[in-house]
Protein backbone atom coordinates (compact mmCIF):
# COMPACT_ATOMS: atom_id res chain seq x y z
CA UNK A 1 0.00 0.00 0.00
CA UNK A 2 1.46 3.04 -1.16
CA UNK A 3 0.03 5.43 1.52
CA UNK A 4 0.69 3.35 4.53
CA UNK A 5 2.37 4.44 7.70
CA UNK A 6 5.54 2.59 9.15
CA UNK A 7 5.96 3.19 12.90
CA UNK A 8 9.90 3.83 12.87
CA UNK A 9 11.09 3.79 16.64
CA UNK A 10 10.09 5.56 20.05
CA UNK A 11 12.47 7.90 22.21
CA UNK A 12 11.96 7.83 25.99
CA UNK A 13 12.64 10.80 27.98
CA UNK A 14 14.13 11.52 31.34
CA UNK A 15 12.18 11.00 34.34
CA UNK A 16 10.40 14.26 34.77
CA UNK A 17 9.89 14.84 31.03
CA UNK A 18 6.56 14.27 31.20
CA UNK A 19 2.84 14.41 29.26
CA UNK A 20 4.29 16.09 25.61
CA UNK A 21 1.30 18.75 24.36
CA UNK A 22 3.47 21.06 22.12
CA UNK A 23 6.21 21.03 19.68
CA UNK A 24 7.95 22.61 17.03
CA UNK A 25 10.51 21.50 14.05
CA UNK A 26 14.09 22.47 12.56
CA UNK A 27 14.35 20.83 9.74
CA UNK A 28 16.78 22.99 8.27
CA UNK A 29 19.39 21.96 11.77
CA UNK A 30 17.63 18.48 12.42
CA UNK A 31 16.09 19.22 15.52
CA UNK A 32 12.48 19.46 17.26
CA UNK A 33 11.72 20.85 20.63
CA UNK A 34 8.49 19.54 22.66
CA UNK A 35 7.12 21.57 25.68
CA UNK A 36 6.20 19.39 28.97
CA UNK A 37 2.99 19.64 30.94
CA UNK A 38 5.12 20.21 33.44
CA UNK A 39 5.65 22.83 36.45
CA UNK A 40 7.51 24.62 35.47
CA UNK A 41 7.49 23.72 32.06
CA UNK A 42 10.51 21.81 30.07
CA UNK A 43 11.38 22.15 26.67
CA UNK A 44 13.33 19.05 25.09
CA UNK A 45 15.73 19.06 22.33
CA UNK A 46 15.57 16.01 20.31
CA UNK A 47 18.35 15.53 17.19
CA UNK A 48 16.23 14.05 14.33
CA UNK A 49 19.25 12.71 12.31
CA UNK A 50 19.66 9.43 14.87
CA UNK A 51 16.45 10.18 16.75
CA UNK A 52 17.93 11.11 20.50
CA UNK A 53 17.66 13.30 23.50
CA UNK A 54 20.38 16.01 23.23
CA UNK A 55 19.46 18.19 26.57
CA UNK A 56 16.58 19.62 28.11
CA UNK A 57 16.38 23.38 29.16
CA UNK A 58 13.69 23.75 32.84
CA UNK A 59 11.52 27.43 32.26
CA UNK A 60 11.46 29.73 35.15
CA UNK A 61 9.05 28.99 38.11
CA UNK A 62 5.53 30.00 36.92
CA UNK A 63 6.43 29.05 33.19
CA UNK A 64 3.89 26.01 33.60
CA UNK A 65 2.60 23.68 31.42
CA UNK A 66 3.80 24.61 27.84
CA UNK A 67 0.51 23.99 25.44
CA UNK A 68 1.34 25.46 22.56
CA UNK A 69 4.53 26.62 20.19
CA UNK A 70 5.86 28.60 17.22
CA UNK A 71 8.75 28.41 15.75
CA UNK A 72 10.86 31.10 13.46
CA UNK A 73 13.70 29.33 11.61
CA UNK A 74 14.81 32.43 10.00
CA UNK A 75 16.06 34.09 13.35
CA UNK A 76 16.52 30.65 15.52
CA UNK A 77 14.34 31.46 18.23
CA UNK A 78 10.91 29.41 19.54
CA UNK A 79 8.66 30.86 21.57
CA UNK A 80 6.00 28.70 24.06
CA UNK A 81 2.96 29.57 25.64
CA UNK A 82 1.86 29.02 29.11
CA UNK A 83 -1.47 27.39 30.79
CA UNK A 84 -1.08 30.03 33.41
CA UNK A 85 -3.21 32.53 33.92
CA UNK A 86 -2.69 35.46 32.94
CA UNK A 87 -0.54 33.36 30.48
CA UNK A 88 3.30 33.71 29.97
CA UNK A 89 4.84 33.73 26.14
CA UNK A 90 8.84 32.00 26.65
CA UNK A 91 11.36 32.71 24.18
CA UNK A 92 14.07 30.16 23.72
CA UNK A 93 17.16 30.98 21.63
CA UNK A 94 17.43 27.65 19.79
CA UNK A 95 21.75 27.72 18.67
CA UNK A 96 22.58 28.42 22.42
CA UNK A 97 19.29 26.29 24.00
CA UNK A 98 18.51 29.03 26.38
CA UNK A 99 15.85 30.71 28.03
CA UNK A 100 15.99 34.92 26.46
CA UNK A 101 12.67 36.35 27.56
CA UNK A 102 9.25 35.93 28.05
CA UNK A 103 6.36 38.19 28.15
CA UNK A 104 3.46 38.41 30.63
CA UNK A 105 0.03 38.82 28.80
CA UNK A 106 -2.26 40.97 30.13
CA UNK A 107 -5.33 40.07 32.89
CA UNK A 108 -7.76 37.98 31.12
CA UNK A 109 -5.83 36.48 28.48
CA UNK A 110 -5.42 32.95 30.04
CA UNK A 111 -4.41 29.74 29.14
CA UNK A 112 -2.60 29.77 25.84
CA UNK A 113 -3.13 26.77 24.05
CA UNK A 114 -2.94 27.70 20.41
CA UNK A 115 -0.60 29.59 18.27
CA UNK A 116 0.68 30.22 15.03
CA UNK A 117 3.60 32.81 13.80
CA UNK A 118 3.90 34.95 10.98
CA UNK A 119 7.52 35.24 10.13
CA UNK A 120 7.69 37.73 7.07
CA UNK A 121 6.09 40.37 9.42
CA UNK A 122 7.68 39.17 13.20
CA UNK A 123 4.48 38.45 14.82
CA UNK A 124 2.97 35.28 16.99
CA UNK A 125 -0.81 34.91 17.50
CA UNK A 126 -1.89 33.07 20.73
CA UNK A 127 -4.94 31.76 21.21
CA UNK A 128 -6.69 31.42 24.55
CA UNK A 129 -8.21 28.62 26.27
CA UNK A 130 -11.02 31.37 27.56
CA UNK A 131 -14.90 32.06 27.00
CA UNK A 132 -15.17 33.92 24.82
CA UNK A 133 -11.39 33.26 23.18
CA UNK A 134 -9.10 35.89 22.56
CA UNK A 135 -6.18 35.85 20.51
CA UNK A 136 -2.91 37.83 21.55
CA UNK A 137 -0.96 39.42 18.88
CA UNK A 138 2.74 39.26 19.98
CA UNK A 139 5.70 41.27 18.24
CA UNK A 140 8.62 38.56 17.91
CA UNK A 141 11.74 40.64 16.76
CA UNK A 142 11.67 44.24 17.72
CA UNK A 143 13.28 46.26 14.96
CA UNK A 144 14.52 49.49 16.09
CA UNK A 145 12.39 52.51 15.65
CA UNK A 146 12.41 54.74 12.98
CA UNK A 147 13.53 58.22 13.46
CA UNK A 148 10.16 60.74 13.75
CA UNK A 149 11.39 63.82 11.35
CA UNK A 150 15.00 65.07 10.89
CA UNK A 151 17.36 62.73 9.72
CA UNK A 152 19.08 59.67 11.10
CA UNK A 153 22.81 59.62 11.43
CA UNK A 154 24.12 57.03 12.40
CA UNK A 155 26.78 58.01 15.87
CA UNK A 156 30.08 56.70 15.91
CA UNK A 157 30.87 56.44 19.99
CA UNK A 158 34.42 56.56 19.69
CA UNK A 159 34.39 59.75 17.43
CA UNK A 160 32.81 61.00 20.93
CA UNK A 161 34.51 59.20 23.11
CA UNK A 162 37.54 60.44 21.57
CA UNK A 163 38.50 64.02 23.06
CA UNK A 164 37.44 62.61 26.63
CA UNK A 165 40.22 59.84 26.09
CA UNK A 166 42.75 62.23 25.01
CA UNK A 167 41.75 64.27 27.82
CA UNK A 168 42.42 61.06 30.46
CA UNK A 169 45.50 60.28 28.57
CA UNK A 170 47.21 63.69 29.27
CA UNK A 171 46.25 64.12 32.90
CA UNK A 172 47.72 60.51 33.32
CA UNK A 173 50.67 61.92 32.12
CA UNK A 174 50.79 65.38 34.04
CA UNK A 175 50.28 63.29 37.09
CA UNK A 176 53.18 60.66 36.11
CA UNK A 177 55.33 63.64 35.59
CA UNK A 178 54.74 65.61 38.53
CA UNK A 179 54.91 62.47 40.97
CA UNK A 180 58.81 61.73 39.29
CA UNK A 181 59.80 65.35 39.87
CA UNK A 182 58.67 65.05 43.57
CA UNK A 183 60.51 61.98 43.24
CA UNK A 184 63.84 62.69 41.88
CA UNK A 185 63.46 66.36 44.68
CA UNK A 186 63.05 63.83 47.70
Amino acid sequence: MANALTRVGALTLNTGENTLYSAVIDTANGYAYFGTETAPGIVVKVRLSDFTRVGALTLNLGENLLRSAVIDTANGYAYFGTITSPGIVVKVDLSTFTRVGALTLNTGEDYLKSAVIDTANGFAYFGTMTSPGIVVKVETNRRPAAPVGGVFTPVNKLAILAPYLALIGLLGAVTVAVVTKRRRKA
